[in-house]
Parts: C-alpha cells; sequence; structure tokens
C-alpha cells in the first residue's frame, strides 16, 4: 500500500484531499437535497445513467456529443461518486432537457443508493471486469448484481441500453421490465458494428446497423473500444427518439479523452497511443490490438502498474499481461519498485517471444524519457500504459519537450484532471512514500528496486 506523508496545506495534494473529504461526509444530505429536486422539478429531464467496470467516461462523452450536449471538466475528472454525484445531477437538471452522469461502486451497497436518487430514465452498462472485485466477497457475481441495481431501478418506461458482448452484462436484462437494447459486433445485438476498420494513426471506421438500417460511422478515435463507446451513444440517441444519423455525424467530432487510447505524434516521427488512465488487465487487449495493427518500424511499450484495486496477488496478472505483450513488442520499458511485480512481468514477456535483452527497467519517468530520446526514431510507435496514479503521461509530456520538474513517482493527488493542466507539472515537487519493502524518495531514488534497475543497466 502506497501512503504519501506530510498532509499539510501547502502540498498539491491538499485540496483535493480536502474536496474528497467534503464529498464522503456531505453526501447523505446531498442525497436527500438531490432525491427531492429530482421528483419535483428534475421530472421533466431525462436522466441517462451510466456504469460499468471500464469506458464509462468515454461513453458519457459520447452520449452528450450525440445529443449535442456540451460536456463539463467534472466528466473529464470522473468525478462519479459520493456528493460528487449528486452535485453533477443537480446541476445538468438545471440545464438542460437531458443529464448524462457516469456512476461509479467500490463497495457493496452504493449502486442501489445512487440508483434511488437518479431514478434513471436509461441506464447504460459498459462492462464489467474484474476492478474493485476483492471488495466483493462472491466475486464477480456479486459485483455485477451490485451495479444491475441501476437496471433494477428502471421504470417499465424506461430502457437499459447493454454490451451485449459481454455475459455479465447482458444477465441484466433478466433484471428488469423496463425495454432493452443491446449493442455489440456480435450477431444477436440490436446496435451492431461490422467492418470495423483502423486508419492509424487518424480514427477508426465501421458500419451500424440499426433497426433494418445501415450508416457509416467515421470516428477521430483509435481502437476497438471507442466502437463500443459509439455504438452505446447511437443506441441512446435511438431510445430517446433522436435522429441517428445527426447523433453518428455528431460523434464524428469527438475527440480523445486524455490519458485514454489517445495518439500523439512526435517531432521524430514517432506515435505515442498513450493509454495510462486505467492500468486493469482488461484494458489492456484493446490497446495491444490497436499496437498490433499499426504499421511500424518497431512496436515498443512504456508499462507502468496495475491499480491498488485489482486482486491481490497481482504477479500471475503481471505474468499474464507480459505474454499478451511479448508477442507484439520489440522493447519493454518496466517501471516498477517491487522486485516480484517486475520478475513476473518480465518472466512473462519472455515466454510472449521478446529477448531478455530488450526488457529495460526505469526507476521514473524522466529516466524513461531520457532513454527513449535515444532510440525512438521514425515509424515508431510507442504504448505507454499504466495506472493514473504512475502519471506516465508526463513520458509523453518530455518527449514533446515540456517543461516537466515534477518528479513525483505516485503521484497523491486524488484528481483524474491529466498531467498537462496540473500546477505541480513545472514545479520540482518531489514528494516521499513507503511501497511495501521499499522506501523511495522520488528526487534521489534508492531502495533495492533502483539499485536492481541500475545493475541490470549495467550489464
Amino acid at each position: 500500500m502506497i501512503k504519501a506523508y506530510e498532509f499539510k496545506p501547502w502540498r498539491p495534494d491538499f485540496r483535493d484531499r480536502v474536496w474528497r473529504w467534503l464529498s464522503f461526509r456531505t453526501a447523505m444530505p446531498m442525497s436527500y437535497l438531490a432525491a427531492i429536486a429530482r421528483g419535483s422539478f428534475g421530472r421533466r429531464c431525462t436522466v441517462v445513467a451510466v456504469t460499468g467496470s471500464f469506458g464509462k467516461t468515454t461513453v458519457v462523452r459520447a452520449i452528450l456529443k450525440g445529443l449535442r450536449c456540451r460536456e463539463s471538466t467534472m466528466v473529464i475528472a470522473s468525478l462519479n461518486c459520493f456528493a460528487y454525484l449528486y452535485y453533477q445531477l443537480l446541476g445538468q437538471m438545471t440545464r438542460r432537457r437531458e443529464a448524462v452522469l457516469e456512476v461509479g461502486i467500490a463497495r457493496p451497497g452504493q449502486m442501489g443508493r445512487y440508483a434511488r436518487v437518479l431514478r434513471p430514465d436509461v441506464a447504460v452498462v459498459t462492462g464489467i471486469g474484474t476492478a474493485h472485485v476483492e471488495y466483493f466477497p462472491a466475486g464477480i457475481e456479486q459485483l455485477r448484481s451490485e451495479k444491475a441495481e441501476l437496471v433494477r431501478a428502471l421504470s417499465p418506461r424506461g430502457t437499459a441500453v447493454l454490451n451485449g458482448d459481454d455475459p455479465n452484462v447482458v444477465w441484466m436484462a433478466g433484471q428488469t421490465a423496463a425495454r432493452v437494447i443491446t449493442f455489440g459486433i456480435g450477431a444477436d445485438v440490436n446496435v451492431r458494428a461490422v467492418d470495423v476498420r483502423t486508419n492509424w494513426p487518424g480514427g477508426t471506421q465501421f458500419t451500424v446497423q440499426i433497426n433494418g438500417a445501415s450508416h457509416e460511422v467515421r470516428l477521430r478515435l483509435v481502437g476497438a473500444s471507442y466502437v463500443y463507446a459509439a455504438l452505446s451513444a447511437i443506441a441512446v440517441a435511438h431510445s430517446l427518439g433522436r435522429d441517428v444519423r445527426q447523433a453518428i455525424d455528431a460523434l464524428g467530432e469527438l475527440s480523445p479523452t486524455p490519458g485514454r487510447m489517445e495518439v500523439i505524434e512526435l517531432a521524430s516521427g514517432a506515435t505515442i497511443l498513450l493509454d495510462d488512465t486505467k492500468g486493469t488487465p482488461p484494458t489492456l487487449r484493446p490497446a495491444l490490438e490497436v499496437l498490433e495493427q499499426a504499421p511500424a518500424e518497431r512496436r515498443l511499450a512504456v508499462l507502468g502498474h496495475l491499480p491498488r484495486t485489482a486482486p491481490a496477488p497481482k504477479e500471475p496478472a503481471y505474468r499474464e499481461m507480459g505474454r499478451l505483450l511479448g508477442r507484439v513488442l520489440d522493447r519493454a520499458y518496466l517501471m516498477h519498485r517491487i522486485d516480484s511485480q517486475y520478475e513476473a512481468y518480465r518472466q512473462g514477456l519472455i515466454e510472449g517471444g521478446m529477448e531478455e535483452a530488450q526488457i529495460v527497467r526505469v526507476v521514473s519517468v524522466h529516466d524513461a524519457a531520457d532513454q527513449l530520446r535515444r532510440v525512438l526514431g521514425r515509424g515508431d510507435v510507442l504504448l505507454i500504459k499504466a495506472h493514473i496514479h504512475d502519471r506516465l503521461s508526463r513520458i509523453a509530456l518530455l518527449l514533446q519537450d515540456v517543461p516537466v520538474r515534477c518528479r513525483a513517482v505516485v503521484c497523491p493527488r486524488l484528481s483524474m484532471k491529466p498531467c498537462s493542466v496540473c500546477v505541480m507539472l513545472r514545479r520540482n515537487f518531489s514528494p516521499t512514500f513507503t511501497d511495501g519493502d521499499n522506501k523511495m524518495g522520488t528526487s534521489d531514488p534508492s531502495g533495492r528496486a533502483a539499485a536492481r534497475c541500475r545493475s541490470d543497466r549495467r550489464s
């Protein structure tokens, strides 16, 4: 468990922690206020609630774009629980006819409360993964049942928009009396994508089939995960009686969500695929598919950590991810402080087919950027895959010659906003922390992991 010390007002995480504390402590009174508002003037508003283990933020942005609604900064920040959620509900209900909300949970019993307050007209479920499953004693079955509370809260006049390619989500169709619309690429869905084509690095094209009609969809976004986001937005627009063609045209203007399959072209001719927001194994496959399909001279990757919410022990997951990546990568940079996790990742890469000499251990974003500057060339594609707490997007900024003075190994900030807008980016910020048995100060890394890394490079 990583813990940031020196909780003082001048620390950059102070405001985030205050807001998180207030959101948690005021959640109950705010829920009453939001419930009263929803039952009075909020009855005229159509509430679209999005849940799932991954892809929620992009789906919310796609739905807002398809409905031609303006998105707020709170959407990008993924403020999807406690008082944040009720604050967004109140704000959107007072400004427009549709409120589109991301609903996140981490513990049993949370979704029922959210669902009773939101009283959604449309419930969208993106997929069920293993995030937070360690807090559910009965495993993924209990997790999917908890998320299904949002679907159960629908009235018979409501609509459930479900990922038809995920069996755990399809199961939710039997939990509601509302109309069910499924989306996906399988043959048995209502809103189906066929002939999916990736135009690297310009975007993705596919044909959507809905109600017997076919429409061509062109996205500025790269990857199969964005196809699902677009399909869910089209399904929501259809369920609300909107013009599907207009929704598709609007989706063509959707920009990538920062840190989620974001394509960045460098002056050197290399291209970065930045996916450093969710580091869970289910999110690796879409990134890997894009990396594999991209025409590249070489395929490189900087790989960070699984999130704290991933089930323990993490070593088997690292090994399996390594096997998948080892089949595709020409060179890998591992930023791991815990020796056992590094070894598991390294062994997985070797088992996948990588040469051991092409696996490099790095200690910081600046170390990784320095090494990448020497090897990246025209036609190379670099995948940056990690969790948001690693803040590996600083590597992309450094490779674009953006001044980065922040040397935090693990970001203590609780915000999901990208590093490019952080006030500490150009400040000499070097917090200390503990991580298992390894103690490291970010300004001068030490401990067994850093010593092992330096030894590996010398050899």
